[in-house]
This record gives C-alpha cells, structure tokens and sequence, in this order.
C-alpha cells in the first residue's frame, strides 16, 4: 500500500512538473501511459496509433495514440490520447463505449458492469485517459 501510495506520489509530482510546455505534455501523455499500464496489470498487446485509431473510432484530432488492449475476450484497455479536441475524442470514445457494451450484452454479459464503469476523463485540455479494467480505484488514485 505504501509503495502504491509512492509510485502515485511520483506520478503526481511529474505530471505537475510536465505540465508547462508543449514538448513537456507529449511526454506526460506517454509517461501517463507508462505508469497505467505499470500499475494496472491484464494481459495484453500495445496497439499501434493506426490500430488503436480503428478500434477506438478517433479521428484526426488525436496527435498522439498510446494504448494496450486485453488478449483475452474481457474489455480491459488502457489508453492515453493526446488530442486538440478533448470533446471529440470523448465522443469517439463514447461510441466505443456503446460499441463493446452492445457486444458484451450478447456475448460476455458478465463484462457489462466493468464497461458501464469504465474511466474517460480529460486532463489539460488536451489528454484524454480512457482505461476499462478489474479496478478503476487503481487509476482514479494514478490520475489524481
């Protein structure tokens, strides 16, 4: 619980350190992802940006794609989107949302709690944090 509590101290203070200038956000948005996908743990594969584009219906308004999606038939996924149009990219992701959900009602209904909780938040107005997992406390606590 401790280290936890550390590791988000150290999340914290470099996404505060980070957040002054442009080239600093591009690697707060990948850092971001690094410490989400450090903490939160399923098995999975890292999408390519075209790949995660795809699947998470963005458009061009995302410049930066990271993302790791579940190996197996749940809907675990992280992904840390850098965009210049946070309520668009929110909306794309929205409809990803209701296009899993869709799937999950006739083929893993069992996954439909885990979607209807899943966590789509902006931050600075241009990063857009997007995680569906077991435990969502684990990155409201990354986040904050």
């Amino acid at each position: 619980m401790l280290k936890k509590f550390v590791i988000s101290l150290m999340i914290l203070v470099t996404l505060v350190g980070c957040s002054s200038s442009t080239e600093s956000d591009e690697l707060t948005a990948k850092s971001l992802y690094d410490d989400l996908c450090a903490n939160i743990t399923f098995e999975g594969t890292e999408l390519t940006v075209e790949q995660a584009s795809s699947i998470l219906f963005l458009d061009n308004n995302a410049s930066e794609v990271y993302a790791y999606i579940a190996n197996d038939l749940s809907s675990n996924i992280i992904a840390v989107v850098k965009t210049n149009s946070t309520i668009s990219t929110i909306d794309n992701l929205n409809q990803y949302i209701a296009s899993i959900n869709q799937t999950a009602m006739n083929y893993s209904p069992e996954e439909l709690e885990k979607i209807d909780n899943a966590f789509l938040k902006a931050l600075n107005n241009e990063i857009v944090v997007f995680v569906i997992c077991d435990d969502i406390s684990e990155v409201e606590r990354i986040i904050n």
